[in-house]
């Protein structure tokens, strides 16, 4: 159960590294709404 909640947020960590590196490109609210962190 922890195991899923650590993949579940490293995931989103990555997401939200992702989008920061691609901030020139277009910011998706989905995203946003995904990790709102």
């Amino acid at each position: 159960m922890i195991g899923l909640l650590l993949l579940l947020l490293l995931l989103c960590f990555n997401e939200w590294n992702r989008l920061k590196e691609n901030r020139m490109t277009t910011v998706n609210t989905r995203d946003q709404e995904f990790c709102p962190a």
